[in-house]
């Protein structure tokens, strides 16, 4: 998680063993994860960084676009703040969702 100032939040959240495909339930988890970091930091709104990491080469695949598209639907505008997704594979991290600008200036 990144604050609108740009600084990351001191908290890293690994979930193992994702599916190939996402689930709504997870989808709905993560939401609710995020909704409760921004009320204990008190931070709003804050930027939720996510990335997949997976085995393979590091390009995007279906399921890759299918976790976009769930994350889409499921997180996108029912957070207060941002989101970004990004994949980690091959030794490569790579955009599948865009961050918003201020996050890097």
């Amino acid at each position: 998680w990144m604050a609108e100032d740009g600084v990351q939040l001191p908290l890293l959240m690994p979930i193992d063993d994702l599916p190939r495909l996402p689930e709504p339930a997870l989808v709905e988890g993560l939401r609710t994860v995020h909704d409760a970091v921004v009320e204990k930091t008190g931070s709003d709104p804050l930027h939720l960084a996510m990335a997949l990491c997976r085995p393979g080469d590091a390009s995007v695949h279906r399921s890759d676009v299918a976790w976009s598209e769930a994350l889409r639907t499921g997180v996108g505008d029912r957070i207060d703040g941002t989101w970004s997704l990004h994949l980690a594979a091959a030794g490569t991290v790579t955009p599948v969702v865009n961050p918003p600008l201020w996050a890097w200036l």
